[in-house]
């Protein structure tokens, strides 16, 4: 993929400008933009596209493409038939005091640290249904919550949150959650007198507010603002890590 940009561009109309670059040699896949052009990029889930592997990793060429994008919508980073990370919590390094915009095209990176897959690409993912698995550790202890029914309705209805059917070795604390909108902290779409993302940080499903925040601020034990898991943590402490994969049903 190291072709002269102008030289690819004459071949391949579909590239961005001045793509391929194949910037410091390490630039092997490429994705699809919303504007369907195409860029090449390093291969790993850092943008939640569609992402084909360069397989020759050629100087003369990039690999060849199809004169259309297979598809032009964002996509996980798996296949829906396994389990796709929609959340995870490992080290901390990301924020989630974001934006509504942030939480519904999605942040960080699912292979390397803390993520968010986003609200738009979890609602493709289940629309229908979803079986989730919640996993996370807690004072060195591991625990499990997993739920057969989860799904997301669309942007209309503020991606509205079903879930249901728990078992694990923990508590159901998302029970709460059921039928709820997502809100933000310029958006409010929950039950109580103010607004709950606002203050407590991190977009979320809630209601009045939360008995799990999964997507609080790390590490702290500022009231109800932690990565809680009431029944374990009060809400005033967090998990040590914790990560959420959906998979759609067939």
């Amino acid at each position: 993929m190291m072709a002269p940009a102008l030289q690819v561009e004459k071949k391949f109309p579909l590239w961005r400008k001045g793509q391929p670059n194949n910037w410091g040699k390490k630039e092997d896949c490429v994705h699809i933009w919303k504007d369907d052009k195409l860029n090449d990029h390093k291969c790993q889930a850092k943008y939640p596209y569609v992402c084909q592997k360069d397989p020759s990793n050629t100087t003369t060429k990039p690999a060849p493409l199809p004169t259309k994008p297979a598809t032009t919508t964002r996509a996980p980073t798996t296949t829906a038939a396994g389990p796709v990370i929609m959340l995870t919590r490992r080290n901390g390094k990301i924020d989630f005091d974001r934006t509504w915009a942030a939480y519904k095209e999605g942040f960080g990176n699912c292979q390397t640290g803390d993520c968010w897959i986003g609200l738009s690409t979890l609602h493709k993912l289940c629309m229908k249904n979803c079986k989730l698995e919640v996993t996370f550790t807690y004072k060195g202890k591991n625990y499990n919550s997993d739920y057969k029914t989860f799904s997301i309705g669309p942007k209309s209805d503020n991606y509205r949150l079903k879930i249901g059917g728990q078992s694990g070795n923990v508590a159901d604390n998302l029970a709460i959650n059921n039928g709820m909108q997502f809100s933000t902290k310029e958006r409010d779409n929950d039950k109580w007198g103010k607004n709950c993302a606002k203050t407590f940080t991190g977009g979320w499903w809630y209601k009045r507010c939360h008995w799990a925040h999964p997507t609080g601020t790390w590490g702290t034990k500022a009231m109800g603002k932690g990565l809680v898991w009431k029944t374990l943590t009060t809400q005033g402490n967090s998990v040590t890590t914790i990560t959420m994969k959906v998979t759609p049903d067939k």
